[in-house]
Formats: structure tokens, sequence, C-alpha cells
């Protein structure tokens, strides 16, 4: 292949990525922005996204023991470790136990929490 089909490859490629992401104008991210922004404030209220994952995971998955704190000093609190014990786990495999985590906290995912760095779930039979 030449160098000027290198480039004319090159040149589509190009063109392709930027027309796919042609949706994505400042108005249409900005307006993301503040949607997520207001559904967060809105989920996390006056707690903030710990407290509110904590109290949400507490609430729906009638946890036991619950620790859920920001990850490497994390200001913001968008990466977090979580470790849970509930009796809702007995019988269930770790990657279920960890959907039913997400599925709990799912609202602050999609805004203040950016990642979950860490995540321990054990039904009570498991606890030494």
């Amino acid at each position: 292949m030449t160098n000027l089909q290198h480039l004319v490859r090159y040149v589509v490629a190009l063109l392709l990525v930027r027309n796919a992401f042609a949706f994505l104008s400042p108005v249409a991210v900005q307006r993301h922005r503040l949607v997520t922004q207001i559904s967060s404030e809105t989920t996390a209220g006056a707690l903030g996204p710990v407290a509110s994952a904590r109290s949400k995971i507490k609430n729906d998955l009638q946890a036991t023991s619950l620790e859920v704190s920001s990850t490497h000093d994390d200001p913001n609190g968008s990466h977090i470790t979580i470790n849970v014990v509930s009796p809702l786990f007995e019988g269930v495999n770790r990657v279920k136990r960890q959907q039913m985590v997400y599925k709990a906290i799912w609202e602050e995912m999609q805004g203040a929490i950016h990642a979950v760095d860490s995540m321990v779930c054990k039904a009570p039979s498991e606890i030494e």
C-alpha cells in the first residue's frame, strides 16, 4: 500500500470519527452536564454521594455490615470502596452479588460516583 493510500484511509477515518460525534454539540454536552449534576444533587441530597450510596445499599440489600468510603483520599467521593455483608447474598454467586450492589447505587453511578475501585460482598455465613 502506498503512502498516498495510507493518507487517504487516515483522512477518511478521521472524517468518520468526526461525523460520528457531531451530535455532541457544545449545547448537548452542556445539557448532559446539567442533567447529570441535577440528578446527582437530587439523588445525593444533603448527604453527598458516598453517604447516599451507603444509605441505598443498606436499605436495598438489608446489609448487616457495611463500609462505603472514598478511595485514595478522593475529596469528591467519585471513586469508592464497598465492603458489604447481606443475608440476601446467601447462595448467590460473586458476580450476581456485585450486580445487586451496582443496581442499588445505579443513580449515583450515573453522576457523582465515577467508579467502584474495590467491592467485597459476603453473606453472614461467610464471616469468620
